[in-house]
């Protein structure tokens, strides 16, 4: 699955037209809900991101464990761009 090979990649990467900046805003004031992923085309992740955050923000009020794989995502994000610098 696609979803499955993104996550256990470790890497970010955005379309050309995509900018980093607001990538890393969304998913710092939206990333619970996987906005950030969905606006850089990441459908699948983003919609997971989207269900997950909801359930668990809803149901158990836990909706920082899907904020703080937003920002790994930023981090990922970094690094990449580091890497590729």
């Amino acid at each position: 699955m696609k979803l499955i090979d993104d996550l256990t990649k470790g890497e970010v990467k955005l379309p050309s037209d995509k900018s980093a900046t607001t990538y890393v805003m969304l998913a710092a004031f939206l990333g619970w809900i996987g906005v950030h992923n969905l606006w850089a085309g990441n459908a699948d992740k983003g919609k997971a991101e989207l269900i997950c955050g909801l359930i668990l923000t809803c149901c158990c009020g836990l909706g920082i464990i899907t904020q703080i794989i937003a920002l790994m995502d930023v981090a990922k994000l970094i690094e990449s761009q580091r890497v590729t610098a």
